[in-house]
């Protein structure tokens, strides 16, 4: 049975905290699909001569009484506003994990389904919250007063460069506001931890101590550090290596944020130091709701990045796939492209996993959770150069947190 509420141990539960760090930006650059998907709905259900206005104005088929009807609330739900033609339009997904589905709508008309992953076994669902209760305009006060009795995390998002930018996080549940309009809505679940541990008891992974390793061959022990960042300075020390329109990074509350505004394009916050050639990396990295096909990861022995390199290692872990990728660029082009598989316990699909990464000559290897994944030979980039943190996304704005980075020099 699926809990129907939340334990008071669990309502300060820290993930909820990072995920909201990827509001601001879903809340301030919404997604240009929404509008194709309403030109999409039109062109099926009628001719292809009826105008954008024409279309707007009619009054769409409300579907989500049936599917309340038949389904229940839902488990987990998003809700964004859009102006289109100035006019508000609604998108909203509804998420019925028992059911493997999740459903699309465009102002209540139902546009299409989407089959999804099962999620573990005791799973806490919010199913206290209904989607009908939140319309566009609402302000950060009418929130607030519709949640008078509880107490909501407040994140003016001006440090981000956003003006205006409001975001505030409940009980399991998300708000985003632009110049005190409601533009975005969603809740969360809360899923055990992979190995048992009961969900009162997750910590945040940036108090963790390294644990000695496990998998045989074990990684070369850690020993003082050549560099580390923990990302508590107010200024960045790595930087962005593309303009704000592809990407944004920045230090927010102890984390790394690193934030793609760009599909398909590798997203990168580099450092000028230490440079590197064989290494012991480790860093926790922590992927906020990446679509399908979405990397985060590590760059290495690269040139200078705004100028152009023309060489550099990468290694993502892809958690769609549970996979990590060896990616090497040499010459202009794609010259490694290889993957390896990863055990579904080495990777949880929600939380936070520690990468190490072993680099010695053209040995490459890859651990998760102190447990070798990943063992890759390749000769082709031998020499010393940056290091980095990078991402791939599918959809856009997709954001990964970075944590507890601490490199030290190969024996």
């Amino acid at each position: 049975m699926t809990p129907k509420s939340t334990p008071p141990s669990v309502r300060k539960f820290l993930p909820f905290f990072l995920i909201l760090l990827s509001l601001p930006l879903l809340a301030c650059n919404l997604f240009n699909r929404l509008g194709d998907a309403v030109s999409d709905s039109v062109s099926d259900s009628e001719s292809d001569s009826m105008s954008l206005e024409e279309a707007l104005d009619l009054t769409p088929l409300d579907s989500r009484p049936t599917v309340l009807e038949e389904m229940g609330p839902p488990d987990a739900f998003l809700i964004k506003f859009q102006e289109l033609e100035g006019q508000i339009v609604r998108w909203e997904t509804w998420s019925y994990f028992d059911f493997t589905t999740l459903f699309e709508f465009i102002d209540g008309e139902l546009i299409w389904t989407i089959e999804l992953e099962e999620v573990p076994n005791g799973s806490i669902f919010a199913h206290w919250y209904d989607p009908a209760d939140f319309r566009a305009g609402m302000s950060s006060a009418d929130v607030k007063n519709l949640f008078a009795d509880q107490e909501l995390l407040e994140i003016d998002l001006a440090a981000l460069d956003l003006e205006g930018g409001l975001a505030l996080a409940g009980d399991q549940i998300l708000f985003g506001f632009d110049d005190d309009q409601l533009v975005y809505v969603e809740t969360v679940i809360l899923s055990p931890d992979p190995d048992g541990k009961p969900l009162g008891d997750f910590s945040s992974g940036t108090d963790q101590e390294i644990q000695p390793p496990e998998a045989s061959p074990e990684p070369v022990e850690i020993g003082p550090a050549l560099f580390q960042d923990d990302f508590e300075n107010d200024t960045a020390l790595a930087k962005p290596a593309l303009d704000s329109s592809a990407m944004e990074f920045g230090n927010i509350d102890g984390l790394g944020v690193l934030t793609a505004h760009h599909v398909q394009e590798v997203i990168l916050a580099y450092y000028d130091e230490p440079l590197l050639k064989d290494f012991l990396l480790e860093v926790e990295i922590r992927p906020l709701d990446l679509g399908p096909g979405s990397q985060a990861g590590v760059m290495f022995r690269f040139e200078d990045p705004v100028d152009g390199s023309d060489y550099y290692y990468i290694i993502a872990v892809t958690p769609s796939d549970q996979q990590i990728w060896l990616q090497g660029w040499s010459g202009g082009d794609w010259a490694v492209w290889e993957f390896q598989d990863i055990p579904e316990d080495q990777i949880p699909k929600y939380g936070i996993y520690n990468m190490k990464i072993d680099c010695q000559a053209d040995s490459i290897r890859v651990y998760l959770s102190d447990q070798l994944a990943a063992e890759f030979t390749n000769s082709l980039i031998q020499g010393t150069g940056t290091f980095g943190l990078t991402m791939v996304s599918s959809q856009t704005p997709e954001t990964v947190v970075f944590d507890n980075l601490v490199i030290t020099q190969h024996p």
